[in-house]
C-alpha cells in the first residue's frame, strides 16, 4: 500500500521519469489497475448521485471497460504510422496511468456531490462559486491528462513535437467522432478516454 502511494506521488510528481521507468519495466498491470480504478469510481458516481437507482445495462459496463485497450490501440496505430517502433506492450504499460487524473476527478466529483449535490453527474445548483471551482478543476484535470498524451506520445511513441502535434489534430478528431459515436447510440454520457 504504502509502495503504491509513493508511486502514485511519484507519478504526479516526477511523470515524464515515472513513464520512463514504466516504460523499462514493460509491466502493463499497475496501468491497468489504475484504469479499472477509475472505472470503478465513474460507477459508484453515478450509483451515488442516482441515490442506489442507477441501473447498469451491460453497454454501461462492457463500453467503458474497453476504452482503454481502444484508446492504447488507437494511440499505438497513430503512432506506428507516423515511425514509431515501439511495441503495443509499451503503450499500455503507460497510457493507462492517464487514467489517474480520471479517477481523481471522479472521486473528487463524488466528493462534491456529497457536499453540495453538483457534480459532473448532476448539475443542481445555482452556486456560480462552486461553478466556476467545478470547471476550474474539470479543465485542469483535462490538461493533466492531455500531458500524459504528450508524455505518452514522447516517450512510447519516439515522437518529436512537430509529430505529436500531428498526432494530436488526428486523435482530437478520432475523439470527437468517438464521443458523437457514443453519445448517438447512447452507450456513454461521458467520453471515457
Amino acid at each position: 500500500m504504502i509502495r503504491g502511494l509513493k508511486s502514485i506521488w511519484h507519478l504526479i510528481a516526477h511523470p515524464y521519469a515515472f513513464f520512463e521507468e514504466m516504460i523499462a519495466r514493460g509491466n502493463c498491470f499497475p496501468a491497468t489497475i489504475t484504469f479499472l480504478l477509475a472505472l470503478l469510481l465513474n460507477d459508484l458516481g453515478w450509483i451515488i448521485v442516482s441515490g442506489g437507482k442507477y441501473g447498469f445495462s451491460l453497454p454501461d459496463i462492457l463500453w467503458p471497460l474497453v476504452s482503454y485497450p481502444i484508446a492504447a490501440l488507437v494511440i499505438y496505430g497513430v503512432c506506428r504510422l507516423l515511425i514509431s517502433e515501439n511495441r503495443c506492450r509499451t503503450f499500455f504499460a503507460v497510457w493507462g496511468f492517464s487514467y489517474l487524473p480520471t479517477l481523481l476527478f471522479f472521486l473528487s466529483n463524488i466528493f462534491l456531490h456529497t457536499l453540495t449535490k453538483l457534480s459532473f453527474w448532476n448539475r443542481l445548483v445555482d452556486q456560480p462559486s462552486v461553478i466556476l471551482i467545478f470547471w476550474a478543476f474539470t479543465l485542469l484535470m483535462l490538461l493533466w491528462k492531455i500531458l500524459f498524451l504528450a508524455i505518452t506520445l514522447r516517450l512510447a511513441g519516439n515522437l518529436n513535437l512537430s509529430q505529436i502535434l500531428v498526432v494530436f489534430v488526428i486523435l482530437i478528431t478520432i475523439m470527437a467522432g468517438y464521443w458523437v459515436l457514443t453519445l448517438t447510440l447512447g452507450l456513454a454520457k461521458i467520453p471515457f478516454v
